[in-house]
This record gives structure tokens, sequence and C-alpha cells, in this order.
């Protein structure tokens, strides 16, 4: 998607609620996503997340419509305007998604915690080797589902899929089906990940 299509996707939703921008928020956005893969799902959380916080904090849904009846000017303006500093609270577009996964791990049981352990053990391999003197990375997988065959796993699998943290091809009546960790989110949740498993 090129830069002006990008700043339309952005705009235009909230345009059509009468809701602006702040100036620079959405070039900070841009620059936060632009070269991403897949950054679209990831983006519009980030957005729908941006509008909660700022509905949640100044209660702009009530104020926007005291302002839609206030006279045009800088007080109805202020009530439509979504806040570089808010953005920047929720740490951007990575730093949100990064909560969510914080929030959804800390929500856990500490049993549940283990089996997220587990399955991301088995999405994730390690490449590269000291013998052969080269870096070693993580590298994606995908699994296949049966591969986690304890309720509690499958439970928390099935939870991590409903979060959009997980992505699975299972069809209706299919004994077969793959999980692999959603694209969009990979880095942030190998990050956390990371930190669990150390």
């Amino acid at each position: 998607m090129q830069q002006d299509e990008l700043r339309l996707a952005i705009e235009q939703p909230a345009a059509q609620h009468g809701v602006v921008f702040e100036v620079g928020l959405v070039e900070e956005i841009i620059k936060n996503v632009q070269g991403q893969a897949r950054y679209l799902p990831l983006l519009q959380y980030t957005l729908n997340l941006l509008w909660e916080t700022e509905v949640k904090n100044h209660d702009i849904g009530d104020l926007l419509k005291a302002a839609a009846l206030a006279p045009k000017g800088a007080l109805r303006k202020r009530y439509r305007t979504l806040n570089i500093n808010t953005y920047r609270q929720l740490g951007g577009v990575w730093g949100a998604l990064h909560q969510r996964v914080e929030k959804i791990y800390n929500d856990l049981t500490t049993e549940e915690q283990t089996c997220v352990q587990r399955i991301f053990l088995r999405l994730v391999e390690i490449s590269g080797d000291e013998e052969s003197a080269t870096e070693c990375k993580a590298v994606l997988r995908r699994a296949m589902r049966f591969e986690f065959n304890d309720p509690l796993e499958q439970k928390v699998l099935t939870q991590l899929i409903d979060q959009n943290l997980l992505v699975s091809d299972r069809q209706p009546h299919s004994e077969v089906s793959t999980v692999e960790i959603a694209q969009a989110q990979d880095k942030p949740l190998l990050y956390k990940m990371d930190g669990i498993l150390l």
C-alpha cells in the first residue's frame, strides 16, 4: 500500500465519524507500520484501542455529542481529535500489541501459562548452530493441531486462536488442521515469550 493510500485508510474511517487526528499523529503511525508485512489488522487494532482509550480517558463519545451541538471552533474541534500523546502512551502500534499480549498472558492461570510456553516451543524452531558459526535465530513453524493432545493445551490453544495470536486452518468436521503464530503479531509475541522462556 502506498503512503497516500495508507493515510486514507487511517483518516477516512475516523472522518466519517467527525474525528480528526492531531497534527503529526498520522505521519507517526505511518512511520511505525511502513515496511512491515501484513500490518493492517494490527493497525486496525491500534486505531480502535486509541479511540477506546480516548473515550475512556476523556469521555470523547459524550463530548462528541455535546460538541456537535456547540458552535464551530476550537472547543468543538478539541473533542473530536485523537491525540499523539495517547498514541505514544499506548506504545505506538507495536507497544499496543505488546500490552495486549501481556494482558492475555497475565489473565491466564499458572498452569495455562505453562501450556502457552509448551505451545510456543513447538511453534518455534531454532536455526543455526555453534559448529558452523551461523547465528542462531528463531524460525516459525506450522504444527499439526493433534500434536497438542493435552486437554488443557487444547483449551489454551483455542483461547490463543480466538484472541488472534495464533491462526488455524481448522475446518468443521475435519480431523486435520494446522496451527501457527499469527504473522502480523509474531515479533512482539515472540519477544514476550522470550522473556517467559528464559
